[in-house]
């Protein structure tokens, strides 16, 4: 009697290589859970030697989920961007505030001078904010730009210290 490892039927013909039921090839299917033990073994051999080259150096925070620790390590490796970063986002909340201090006193000017009409002064009023609004858009969108940079780099990096990893705990 063989038993479908795919399915789990029972058949009772010695003779056929394959399941009546599901129409799985009984060798297939062995080898296949063959290679998928020992692909698992593999994995966990390798999972093993880095965690004993890494041994006590390693000590994660308790304190911390893992994407906040990834975050921190990307804070680490990049101080300078991340700090050009907050100078840019500073620089954007700076900006501003200052255009809306110039806007104020633009229009405080326009009225004494009385050199406008009603139209053309909200015209101007307008076409300052929006100016303000695509400067402090700029710089936001120039922060936003160094802190994609960053990940990415780092993402890179994480991603070659892991396949170097790998390969060298394969070799050994």
């Amino acid at each position: 009697m063989k038993i479908c490892g795919k399915c789990g039927f029972e058949n009772d013909a010695n003779e056929t290589v394959d399941c009546p039921k599901c129409g799985a090839i009984y060798a297939k299917v062995e080898k296949a859970k063959l290679n998928a033990s020992t692909v698992r073994q593999q994995e966990e051999t390798i999972s093993q030697k880095i965690e004993k080259e890494m041994g006590s150096s390693y000590v994660p925070d308790e304190n911390l989920y893992l994407w906040e620790q990834e975050a921190r390590q990307d804070r680490d490796a990049y101080p300078f961007i991340a700090g050009l970063s907050t100078f840019f986002v500073f620089a954007a909340l700076l900006t501003g505030v200052s255009c809306i201090i110039g806007a104020y006193h633009f229009w405080d000017i326009l009225t004494q001078l009385q050199f406008f009409s009603d139209r053309g002064k909200i015209f101007l009023f307008v076409a300052i904010a929006l100016t303000d609004a695509v400067s402090v858009g700029t710089l936001l969108a120039i922060s936003a730009t160094l802190t994609l940079g960053r990940d990415i780099a780092n993402n890179t990096r994480a991603s070659r210290e892991y396949l170097l990893k790998l390969a060298t705990a394969k070799l050994k």
